[in-house]
């Protein structure tokens, strides 16, 4: 009986330095904690600062000769600085195809040969914009982009000889923008269009945004 005792006592002592030992571990290292709320309820403020940002969604163009492009995906790249909480800048970069919609119809003569324009084209922007962000409800904005610079047309829409050609361009963008209660993340959806001045082009694009703050 006496034996059974101290048994008992033992397991009862290491079972209570194993928890123990548990509870100490886990003080040391916490989980990983990706959520906006901090340690007493309240929510983490929103982080601001450099951030990157992702974009993928349906373009097409307005213009040309057929009035209008067929739908293609298109994909957008971006990095930026929160100046103030709410009024940013930044650097993008925009890629999408003009697919079935010509700009001209004047063949150029390459090798005796008279080749027509093309009617499928890739857009290449590098554009430097401006946002300010209008809060409406708690982690809840509509922002409000300017944004401007160059887009490369390859090959040269107004001829048939081929080539690239740089074209200055104009845009803007506007839609909704959530920032999750995972610190870092916020996710959006958008409206964008962007026309190139010498082509006569509205690149008109719709999409979710994906930016991560650092």
């Amino acid at each position: 009986m006496t034996r059974l005792c101290l048994s008992m006592a033992l397991s009862a002592s290491v079972l209570t330095g194993v928890t123990a030992s548990r509870v100490a571990l886990g003080a040391e290292n916490p989980t990983t904690d990706l959520s906006s709320v901090q340690a007493n309820g309240s929510p983490e403020p929103i982080r601001s600062g450099f951030f990157t940002e992702t974009s993928m969604g349906g373009f097409l163009t307005v213009g040309g000769l057929g009035s209008y492009s067929s739908a293609e995906a298109f994909l957008g790249l971006g990095l930026g600085y929160d100046i103030i909480p709410n009024l940013s800048i930044g650097v993008q970069f925009r890629l999408a195809p003009n697919v079935d919609d010509a700009y001209s119809s004047t063949p150029t003569l390459v090798d005796k040969l008279s080749i027509p324009p093309p009617s499928t084209f890739t857009l290449i922007a590098l554009e430097a914009k401006i946002s300010y962000r209008i809060p409406v409800a708690e982690r809840l904005f509509i922002p409000i982009r300017v944004f401007g610079g160059v887009t490369l047309l390859t090959p040269d829409p107004n001829s048939g000889s081929g080539g690239t050609v740089i074209q200055p361009s104009v845009g803007g963008a506007t839609g909704i923008e959530w920032a999750t209660p995972f610190t870092h993340f916020t996710l959006g959806a958008e409206v964008s269009g962007d026309y190139v001045l010498q082509l006569g082009a509205l690149a008109l694009a719709v999409y979710p945004t994906v930016k991560y703050t650092f």
